[in-house]
């Protein structure tokens, strides 16, 4: 594996991680829209390629919600969410399926938000004034 190649893939695995460990906590707050800080602060602190980092956080933020589901069944949020879906007049695998999604596109949203304000927490290592 080139140096390259095994850089973008630490990047990826690293995105993923923070991403993944702080939409989890996040989560577990109540307030579900707060998943963006956790592709914003992933974001930041990688500060590499935007495929790399939309890549990562959108898996991240899948994963985040699966692992947010798979706790649910204490809490009766299943039978919450398929009476929604139900009221709604879809069905219930679509409300799940737009769960993932809309988590999944908010940790990316968050991570392409912080991607233009990486170049400026980057040091420049030729600039010899400072």
């Amino acid at each position: 594996m080139s140096s390259i190649n095994k850089n973008q893939y630490v990047a990826f695995v690293s995105s993923l991680v923070i991403a993944l460990i702080l939409g989890f906590l996040l989560l577990l707050t109540g307030i579900w829209y707060l998943i963006v800080l956790a592709g914003f602060a992933a974001s930041l602190i990688v500060q590499k390629r935007k495929v790399v980092l939309f890549l990562s956080t959108f898996i991240a933020g899948l994963l985040v919600s699966l692992i947010y589901v798979m706790l649910l069944p204490v809490t009766y949020e299943i039978a919450i969410m398929n009476e929604v879906a139900t009221i709604a007049g879809i069905s219930p695998t679509i409300l799940w399926m737009l769960l993932f999604l809309v988590s999944a596109l908010l940790t990316s949203a968050g991570a392409m938000i912080a991607a233009p304000f990486t170049p400026f927490l980057v040091k420049d290592k030729n600039n010899t004034s400072s």
